[in-house]
This record gives C-alpha cells, sequence and structure tokens, in this order.
C-alpha cells in the first residue's frame, strides 16, 4: 500500500483512495467525492482496476474540473489483472502524463 502523502516514485499526494474491486459508476463517484474535499492545487493517489475503471474514473474526475497528471499501471503477479495509479490535481491545470512502465 502507498503511504498516506506518497506515490509512486515520490511524487507527493495528499490524500490517497483505494478503489480497486469497486464496480463502475460507484468508483467514479467515490473519486469525485473525495476530491470535493480537497482544496484547490491538492493531489490524489488513486488505485483502481484495469480495464473500464480506469477510463471512467479518469473521464469523471476530468469531467468535474480536475486533471490526471499520471496514469501508471502496475503489475503484480499475485493480482489477477494489473492495477492502475492516477495522480489526480484538484482544479489542476498541468499536463498528463501515461508512464509506460
Amino acid at each position: 500500500m502507498v503511504n498516506h502523502g506518497q506515490f509512486v516514485d515520490d511524487m507527493a499526494a495528499d490524500e490517497s483512495l483505494d478503489l480497486r474491486g469497486i464496480p463502475c459508476p460507484q468508483n467514479a463517484a467515490k473519486a469525485v467525492v473525495k476530491l470535493s474535499t480537497m482544496m484547490s492545487g491538492e493531489r490524489l493517489h488513486v488505485r483502481v482496476d484495469d480495464g473500464e475503471p480506469v477510463d471512467n474514473v479518469s473521464a469523471s474526475v476530468e469531467g468535474e474540473g480536475h486533471k490526471v497528471v499520471l496514469r501508471r499501471q502496475q503489475a503484480d503477479g499475485s493480482l489477477p489483472t494489473p492495477t492502475w495509479h492516477l495522480l489526480i490535481e484538484v482544479d489542476g491545470q498541468t499536463s498528463t502524463t501515461e508512464d509506460p512502465s
């Protein structure tokens, strides 16, 4: 588990939210609600399942005016599907980076 306040590669996140195993659209709704409690410029690290969840959560938070500044897939041999890590900036204005690793 990523420590509160930390993100992979030491990218700063103010909060973290694990949405693995939570189906669409509940996962996107939970991310949007969490972001609504945060201050502009703060960053949220979100973990989601591969496939539809990563796309739906990304689209939902961007639709609310936030910015997905990083999407990183993490394959873990102990899990049946890869986990995606999203770094979301509240009301973000920075550019998106998708990490191929």
